[in-house]
């Protein structure tokens, strides 16, 4: 009685952390930047970080303000984040169309989200922004997702950040 007893709370807690975890993104792959954005390295990166007109779940476009239509040339587009691994503190430079609209937000594995940047309004070919966060507790890869309006049309992406 004891033994199936312990194996019916062994097997709950089995399968309560299995569904828990299913809210959470796996993040994974850095690309490693210095002070001034001049990249140094990269850790298993997947082909669609710091990419654009990537193609995200629901869950994370429900995180953005507006959903749009695609189809921006992105040809001349381009995304940095740096210092990549940080401290909590890391400058995004983007190159895009100016009269633009850019949205930020930098969330954990379980979506939580460290910071929300919305509307900057892009008035020439880069912009850079500062991002200030905490760093959360056994979260060592965050992960920042971009949207960039332009003309009522919109390009999304992401990118892994680490932290320090």
């Amino acid at each position: 009685m004891k033994t199936s007893l312990f194996f019916y709370i062994f097997i709950l807690a089995i399968v309560s952390l299995s569904c828990s975890n299913n809210n959470q993104e796996s993040f994974k792959g850095v690309l490693y930047t210095d002070v001034n954005g001049v990249i140094i390295g990269t850790s298993d990166i997947n082909n669609e970080d710091w990419k654009f007109n990537v193609s995200l779940p629901s869950k994370i476009n429900n995180l953005f303000p507006s959903k749009l239509d695609t189809g921006i040339s992105i040809d001349s587009f381009y995304i940095s984040a740096y210092p990549n691994p940080n401290q909590g503190f890391f400058n995004v430079s983007i190159n895009c169309k100016p009269n633009s609209k850019l949205n930020l937000i930098l969330v954990d594995e379980s979506l939580n989200i460290l910071f929300k940047g919305l509307d900057y309004s892009v008035q020439s070919n880069n912009f850079n922004a500062d991002i200030i966060y905490t760093i959360p507790p056994n979260k060592p890869i965050l992960r920042l997702y971009y949207q960039i309006i332009y003309n009522n049309k919109e390009t999304k992406g992401f990118g892994d950040i680490q932290t320090m």
